[in-house]
């Protein structure tokens, strides 16, 4: 096979206020630029690894490789895509190896304004106990976790006002699970079993759980990682002596 040259140009320079950072890129992480920095100052390979930025001279790639150009006076190298550029294709680029996290995608999408992105942040920050991944699996009404997530990252993530009452309810009975000695609240699987066991019209008394799971500890534990399979479990603990008022909470036969 023939090998031609490539019409694609790296320039250099040392006049970093050319490059203009993108709105919603990711943040700079200072954990990152300091892993960056020690490895360019043992060997320093940037013109190999060269930045690129759209004609407007926006960031797409290479952020935290500029940022440590800059804090150490070195010659950054740089590649100016023909294409336009938009913050969906930086978020698909990753020449540096470095994927980005749920946390990157939803304050890309904060910043550029994404309304359901902002309230679902609002939604993390005033329930710590909650991770990304949870929330969206609450929002999502037990669809499965893989394509909620594909959805989160290509932007699709859309809150109603029924969307936020129905999580904002769930989640104040999910927090009433932190047990003495055990905070149920934070376990994902148990977190799915309460949206699943509300979306199917499940009512049990939260109280009477709690005590009953209070009174057995070890078994809550001990809870499997299935909400299936923990639905029967508490099936059986809600239930026991229960003379009136029995409470159907196991999920599978339920239709």
């Amino acid at each position: 096979m023939s090998r031609i040259k490539s019409d694609i140009n790296v320039m250099v320079t040392g006049e970093y206020c050319i490059f203009k950072s993108q709105v919603g890129n990711r943040e700079l992480r200072e954990g990152d630029i300091k892993k960056i920095e020690a490895k360019i100052l043992e060997n320093n390979m940037l013109k190999y690894h060269p930045i690129i930025v759209d004609k407007d001279m926006y960031v797409v790639d290479g952020q935290h490789r500029l940022e440590v150009a800059k804090r150490n006076s070195l010659d950054i190298y740089y590649i100016v895509m023909s294409e336009n550029s938009s913050i969906s294709i930086t978020q698909k680029i990753n020449t540096t190896g470095k994927k980005w996290l749920l946390s990157d995608f939803l304050q890309s999408y904060c910043s550029s304004g994404v309304k359901s992105y902002q309230l679902f942040k609002s939604i993390i920050e005033e329930n710590d106990f909650l991770s990304i991944p949870q929330l969206i699996t609450i929002l999502g009404g037990g669809k499965a976790v893989s394509s909620l997530n594909i959805a989160f990252k290509e932007g699709g993530l859309l809150i109603t006002k029924d969307d936020e009452e129905q999580a904002k309810a769930l989640i104040s009975r999910i927090k009433l699970y932190s047990l003495n000695g055990y905070d149920l609240s934070r376990f994902t699987h148990f977190q799915r079993f309460m949206n699943i066991s509300m979306l199917r019209g499940k009512a049990f008394d939260d109280n009477r759980m709690i005590t009953q799971m209070n009174k057995n500890i070890d078994v809550i534990k001990r809870l499997p990682g299935d909400c299936y399979k923990i639905s029967e479990v508490l099936h059986d603990l809600y239930n026991h002596n229960m003379r009136k008022n029995y409470v159907s909470i196991s999920l599978r036969n339920f239709k």
